[in-house]
């Protein structure tokens, strides 16, 4: 679930996945899943670069799955380092208890292609 580099202005899906000890996947239907980045944790998080809560539900939850599709105006960050975290708020699963999934650094790199409105060849 690491987050490699984001390249800023660049469509990117990220995927979490919750599972158990065994790696087993866990039902998180009714649950919360936030993804933060921030240029230092400490920050408020409506200072956040980045913040969305998804509440789990469909056919993905069952198996303990949350996408993330960030945009390109979501990554259109200063190119820089930050901080990021997946948080779980059972809400579905357990009696509100909120856990750090992970927790990581991620930069965002300058994109090299600049001019999308070449003609194909």
């Amino acid at each position: 679930m690491a987050i490699d580099n984001l390249i800023r202005g660049d469509h990117r899906l990220l995927t979490c996945t919750v599972t158990d000890a065994t790696g087993t996947p866990i039902d998180i239907t009714n649950d919360v899943i936030t993804l933060t980045i921030k240029s230092v944790a400490t920050d408020l998080d409506s200072t956040a670069a980045y913040q969305r809560a998804i509440l789990a539900a469909g056919g993905d939850a069952l198996v303990g799955i949350v996408k993330f599709q960030l945009s390109d105006t979501d990554t259109s960050l200063a190119i820089a380092s930050y901080q990021y975290d997946f948080q779980w708020e059972r809400f579905g699963s357990g009696a509100g208890e909120v856990i750090t999934l992970e927790r990581g650094t991620v930069s965002v790199v300058q994109d090299i292609t600049l001019d999308t409105g070449i003609t194909p060849t």
